[in-house]
């Protein structure tokens, strides 16, 4: 039953290694340019109302032509 106890506190730890590892590079990239972030989140914005229009405009094409 030691053994059990043994593997199972060692995943545990290295759980433990693992989520101190990412919360620590997660914080270090929260230093990130400001002005990056908001032109990429513009450019995905912009993409969209894009992407949104043509759709639009197909579905408004296929209705003309159904008649």
């Amino acid at each position: 039953m030691t053994v059990v106890w043994v593997v199972v506190g060692g995943f545990v730890v290295a759980a433990g290694v693992a989520y101190g590892v990412v919360a620590r590079r997660g914080r270090a990239d929260a230093g990130d340019d400001p002005a990056a972030g908001r032109e990429a989140r513009s450019r995905q914005h912009r993409y969209e109302a894009e992407r949104h229009g043509d759709q639009g405009d197909t579905w408004h094409r296929g209705r003309e032509s159904s008649g």
